[in-house]
């Protein structure tokens, strides 16, 4: 692997979690208390563009390439930890006839910013908000 993209650090510090020049496989590393290094690299699910995670670790949000319109927003989520990331679904409730990009989530996870051209923007690609109730 020569160089880790889009990188995701999990609430506890422990685990990294990244894609590589392919952008097409999410890895995890691991490493134990403290500073160290991260090791055991393992594969978590594939991939596409940058991913953003709330501190569960049990979601993915990431981008896919939809039909004839640039990019959508898409969700992978897993039963706990040590499990793969299952098949990327679309965001139907956050995606339009724009190109969307997820790039960051609040810390209860209940608002996904995500960049995108919608026409009714201020222009190019501006910041929108997508919320979901507290659970």
């Amino acid at each position: 692997m020569t160089n880790i993209h889009s990188p995701v650090v999990s609430a506890d510090g422990q685990t990294l979690y990244f894609t590589d020049d392919s952008f097409s496989v999410w890895y995890a590393a691991t490493r134990f208390q403290g500073f160290g290094s991260f090791t055991n690299q393992h594969t978590v699910g594939s991939a596409l563009g940058q991913g953003i995670m709330p501190p569960d670790e049990l979601t993915m949000f990431s981008w896919n390439t939809a039909s004839g319109r640039g990019q959508e927003v898409v969700v992978s989520t897993r039963s706990d930890k040590t499990a793969m990331f299952g098949n990327k679904i679309a965001v139907d409730s956050v995606n339009s006839t724009a190109s969307e990009i997820p790039v960051a989530l609040s810390d209860d996870g209940c608002v996904l910013y995500i960049s995108s051209d919608r026409p009714s923007g201020v222009g190019g690609f501006d910041i929108w908000e997508a919320h979901r109730p507290r659970l």
